[in-house]
C-alpha cells in the first residue's frame, strides 16, 4: 500500500463521475444475482457438482472435505430448520426467499437471539468449527464463510468477458468514484492487475494520481468476502488494514484486514489456513436496516455521501436501486439537492428497461427508458461496452427541482 499524498486533503476531491455496480454486472462473471444466492449456497454445501458457474470438471468445492461431511449435514438441516420457522418455505421454495431478508434475518439471529426466544448465549468466531452443534446464532457466519468458499471456486475459473473487461479498462482513477455493492472482489483484482494500480477503500485513503500509481476509489458498502476482522488473527502474506493510511478513524479502531492474493486466511499464530467454516469475512446483508460494527463502515458510507454530493454523473451497472436501500438514494439526492454549475446526467445500464421505475423516485419523469437507459446483457462478450455508455451519456441529463441545474 503506498503512502497518503500529505498535501491532499480528502475534501477537495472532484469525482466528477460516481459509478455503481451492482448484482448485474457480476452476474456477467458468473456470479448468483438477486435470489438465487441462496439457491447457488444451498447446492454448493451439498456437494451440487453441476452448479452454475463453475465447469464441470473444474468443480473444486472448498467444503467437500470428507472431514466436513457430517458438518455440512448439520449446517444443512440447520438452514432448513431456518426456512420453516422464519420463512415458511423448504428447500424446494428456497429461491423464493428475498436474499436481503434471508442474510438479514441470520444476522439478527447471530446479533440478538434473545429476541427469538434463543438463549444461546453470543455467536463468537470460534463458535464455528469442523464438529459440534449448529445453533442458529451460528448461521449467519456460517453463510458468510460458505459464500466466500463459493465465490472464490467462481473467482479462479472467471475470465473478464470482453464487455466487462473494456468497461474496467476504462475506469479513470482521476475522474471515477466507484461504489461496489457486491461482495465479490472481481473489481478489486482487476485494478490492481496493473503494475501501477492500487485501491483505496475509504476517501481519506485515496489521493490523486501519479505517474508511478494509479489509485482506484473503491467504496464497498457492503463489505467484501477478502475483509476480515483483526480479532481473527489473520496472518497472510502482505496483510494491511483497509483504512491504514485514513487519519479519520483512530489507529485503535481499525480493525477490518485484507490481503492482496487469492488465498485462504491464514492463521497468524501457525501460519496454517483456518478452517472453511471459520473466520467469516466482513459482509453486511443488503438491507435498509444497516447495522456497522466497525468505524470503517461509518466512514464508508460517509464518503458515499460525500463523493454523490459532487458528482455530476450518475453511471449504474447492473445495479436496480431496491426501494429499500434508502442511505443510496439519499446520497444521491443529497447531490441532485446541492446546486451545482451544470446539470447532471444519469444513465441506468441493464438487461430490463422496467427497473428504470425505480430511479424515477429519485429523479422524477424526467428520466426516461429512451434516454437514461441502455440495454446490455453483461458477459456477452461483445466489445464496445466503454463507447456505448459515453455517447449514451451525453445526452441522459436529469433535472431536479432543488438541484439549481
Amino acid at each position: 500500500m503506498a503512502r497518503m499524498n500529505s498535501e491532499f486533503k480528502p475534501e477537495d476531491h472532484q469525482f466528477k463521475r460516481v459509478i455503481f455496480i451492482g448484482a448485474g454486472f457480476s452476474a456477467g462473471m458468473r456470479y448468483p444475482a438477486g435470489n438465487t444466492l441462496t439457491q447457488r449456497i444451498m447446492e454448493y454445501l451439498q456437494g451440487e457438482h453441476h452448479s452454475p458457474g463453475i465447469p464441470e470438471g473444474d468443480f473444486t468445492n472448498s467444503l467437500s472435505a470428507k472431514v466436513l461431511e457430517r458438518q455440512r449435514e448439520k449446517i444443512g438441516s440447520a438452514i432448513l430448520d431456518f426456512l420453516k420457522r422464519y420463512f415458511g418455505a423448504s428447500s424446494q421454495s428456497i429461491g423464493k426467499v428475498s436474499v436481503a431478508e434471508f442474510f438479514t434475518m441470520a444476522h439478527s439471529l447471530a446479533e440478538t437471539p434473545s429476541l427469538f426466544g434463543l438463549d444461546e448465549g453470543e455467536a463468537y468466531f470460534d463458535d464455528v468449527i469442523e464438529n459440534g452443534p449448529v445453533h442458529a446464532r451460528h448461521l449467519f457466519n456460517i453463510l458468510a464463510c460458505i459464500t466466500r468458499s463459493y465465490f472464490l471456486d467462481l473467482c479462479q475459473s472467471v475470465e473478464y468477458p470482453a464487455d466487462i473487461d473494456n468497461f474496467l479498462d476504462s475506469i479513470d482513477p482521476q475522474r471515477d468514484a466507484i461504489i461496489n455493492f457486491n461482495w465479490d472482489e472481481e473489481v478489486d483484482i482487476y485494478l490492481t492487475s496493473y503494475p501501477e494500480g492500487e485501491v483505496a477503500y475509504t476517501l481519506a485513503a485515496w489521493h490523486p494520481p501519479t505517474k508511478a500509481e494509479e489509485r482506484y476509489l473503491l467504496l464497498r458498502p457492503h463489505g467484501s468476502i477478502g475483509w476480515y476482522d483483526i480479532i481473527c488473527g489473520i496472518g497472510n502474506r502482505w496483510t494491511y488494514l483497509i483504512a491504514e493510511e485514513d487519519r479519520r478513524i483512530h489507529r485503535s479502531q481499525k480493525r477490518i484486514v485484507a490481503y492482496p492474493a487469492i488465498d485462504w486466511p491464514k492463521d497468524l499464530g501457525s501460519g496454517k489456513p483456518f478452517s472453511k467454516l471459520a473466520c467469516p469475512p466482513v459482509i453486511t446483508p443488503p438491507t435498509f436496516a444497516k447495522r456497522f460494527q466497525y468505524k470503517e463502515q461509518h466512514r464508508i458510507w460517509s464518503d458515499v455521501l460525500d463523493v454523490c454530493s459532487k458528482a455530476r454523473e450518475f453511471v449504474f451497472l447492473g445495479y436496480s436501486l431496491p426501494p429499500d436501500d434508502y442511505l443510496t438514494r439519499a446520497a444521491i439526492c443529497s447531490s441532485l439537492a446541492t446546486p451545482q454549475p451544470e446539470p447532471a446526467k444519469c444513465l441506468v445500464v441493464g438487461r430490463n428497461p422496467v427497473i428504470v421505475e425505480n430511479f424515477r423516485r429519485i429523479f422524477g419523469d424526467c428520466l426516461t427508458s429512451d434516454k437514461n437507459f441502455l440495454r446490455w446483457e453483461f458477459g456477452c462478450d461483445k466489445v464496445g461496452l466503454s463507447r456505448r455508455i459515453e455517447n449514451k451519456l451525453k445526452k441522459a441529463v436529469v433535472t431536479f427541482e432543488n438541484s439549481g441545474a
